[in-house]
């Protein structure tokens, strides 16, 4: 699961009074299929049926011979260890003793339509094509969305302009707020966010160097894991020796409110200047923007806030103060908190 800052450039019209409607046809057309209530406009049939039907003529399963003659999956539940202190969350994994074959899909199922049901989990074929298969939105980019959320208050206003506050985590309604998440463009203070921006990098700019001084560069995330691929390695043993260099260890004790989510000491190996500009230049700059109905992004969203395909940091920042640059003062802006 991940949760990214989306931001929402409302067509022209839009007011505090009349964006609600608008805002959810705006994020219609993104919406993933997870809940049976996408839009069918925005989706197409994938058609799985003779794929699933070749595998059920031809493929195998690898299965585990029990001495009762059963044949089970290698990660069935009857192998699950109990927990201990060292391995809290133990996974199911069958004694290495054990019988091993590869067992034919008709051998383990007598039919197609049971193969389907109890290795795909499709009980019926779709009663519109008949066939067996997934609806769903290519273009889709999220399974749920809200104002604000985990962004609540994202812009500074100028003097005493206020626009709405969205939800912030699941709770409360949209409320005036100096410290919104939907405002108008020509009411948001963008120097005081960049001042901001700065002077909160500056000090975690100094608190990691006063661990890291004086300790030899670190070696990138992606050197290190190419010499392990090349020696075809683990990632685990890549992983120990990348966080086992002493630049790289002393900043993984440093408090998450310094090194944040899923950050590395790499982004600190920089002149101080560098790192506070680049500070300011992402003030404000959502992991994606909707505008004219078009989703443009940093890159491809995944699980646990990995992202796939990314633009480089300093491109994606000028792209983004580009198309807001260029709105008219009386554009309405929203954020949205939007999870995959």
């Amino acid at each position: 699961m991940s949760h990214f800052a989306v931001m929402i450039i409302m067509p022209k019209g839009t007011t505090m009074e009349n964006f609600d409607k608008r805002l959810v046809r705006i994020l219609a057309p993104y919406q993933e299929n997870n809940m049976g209530d996408c839009p069918r406009e925005f989706m197409e049939f994938d058609d799985r049926e003779d794929e699933w039907r070749k595998d059920y003529e031809e493929g195998t399963q690898e299965r585990v011979v029990m001495p009762d003659k059963r044949l089970l999956l290698t990660w069935d539940s009857e192998f699950k260890r109990k927990p201990t202190k060292e391995d809290p969350f133990p996974r199911a994994e069958a004694p290495a003793n054990l019988k091993r074959r590869m067992v034919p899909n008709k051998e383990l199922y007598p039919t197609f339509e049971e193969y389907v049901a109890g290795w795909h989990g499709q009980e019926e074929r779709d009663p519109e094509t008949k066939r067996f298969g997934y609806w769903h939105n290519l273009q889709s980019k999220w399974d749920w969305w809200e104002v604000g959320g985990r962004w609540s208050g994202y812009f500074t206003l100028k003097g005493k302009k206020t626009g709405l506050k969205g939800k912030q985590y699941g709770y409360g309604q949209l409320t005036e707020s100096t410290r919104p998440d939907i405002c108008y463009m020509r009411d948001i203070d963008w120097e005081t966010m960049r001042r901001q921006a700065e002077e909160e990098a500056g000090r975690h700019f100094d608190k990691v160097h006063e661990v890291i001084v004086g300790l030899p560069k670190v070696e990138s995330w992606e050197e290190v894991l190419a010499r392990y691929k090349d020696s075809k390695g683990s990632i685990e043993a890549a992983r120990d020796e990348y966080w086992s260099q002493p630049a790289a260890a002393a900043f993984n004790k440093l408090p998450f409110e310094v090194k944040g989510f899923m950050d590395s000491v790499e982004r600190f190996q920089v002149p101080r200047e560098q790192f506070l500009q680049r500070a300011r230049n992402h003030a404000g700059v959502s992991f994606a923007v909707i505008k004219d109905g078009k989703w443009y992004e940093k890159g491809e969203m995944g699980w646990w806030g990995m992202a796939h395909n990314e633009k480089d940091t300093d491109t994606w920042n000028s792209m983004f103060h580009k198309m807001i640059d260029e709105l008219p003062e009386d554009t309405l802006l929203t954020v949205v908190d939007c999870h995959v």
